[in-house]
């Protein structure tokens, strides 16, 4: 696969595009702005197929669920000064959602009152929770006497492709071009 697509090149309005990928976007893919917080208009949030047919359904990490004790988590998020509640940690908040329904900005209510980006907050509980833990910044948070329960969709940062929806697509008859249409709208392929 990798010679017969050397030399191919994803374009759109001129240019080469950035092709984002990530494992499972559970549903829909994540709009760059909300993750990453740059503007791409070559990429943007697609659905992954027709409701209630999304390719990567079949994926483990389409729906995910993980329970957390407060004090690991609060020993995780005092790992990094953005998201460090201090001696105390009470309650995690969702306050703010981009369109595609992944978490913009979260509240940490501790000893310190911390706002941070979502992703942020994901990638801080990534590297120190372990990386899979906390699946995705497609989230939701609850308190459960002395546990916090994260639930979610999809595996990874969600920006692009859909890996496992991709490969949904592929067992399904579906051409290169015609995955890479479906994550990548208005992109063409050239031959350098």
């Amino acid at each position: 696969a990798a010679l017969a697509t050397r030399g191919v090149l994803l374009r759109r309005a001129g240019r080469v595009i950035p092709a984002w990928y990530a494992s499972t976007c559970g549903g829909v893919t994540a709009d760059p702005r909300s993750v990453f917080g740059i503007a791409d208009g070559a990429l943007g949030s697609v659905p992954d197929g027709p409701p209630g047919a999304r390719w990567c359904r079949r994926s483990p990490h389409f729906r995910w669920r993980v329970r957390v004790p407060a004090e690991r988590l609060r020993a995780a998020l005092n790992a990094d000064e953005q998201t460090a509640p201090g001696n105390v940690l009470a309650r995690l908040e969702v306050l703010d959602r981009a369109a595609d329904g992944r978490a913009t900005r979260i509240r940490i209510d501790g000893q310190h009152r911390r706002v941070a980006p979502g992703y942020d907050v994901w990638l801080v509980l990534g590297r120190t929770l372990g990386w899979g833990q906390i699946e995705s910044p497609w989230l939701w948070i609850a308190r459960d006497g002395g546990d916090f329960v994260f639930h979610g969709n999809g595996l990874g940062h969600g920006v692009g492709m859909c890996q496992w929806g991709a490969a949904e697509m592929a067992r399904a008859g579906r051409n290169m071009p015609e995955i890479l249409r479906n994550y990548y709208p208005g992109a063409r392929l050239y031959r350098r």
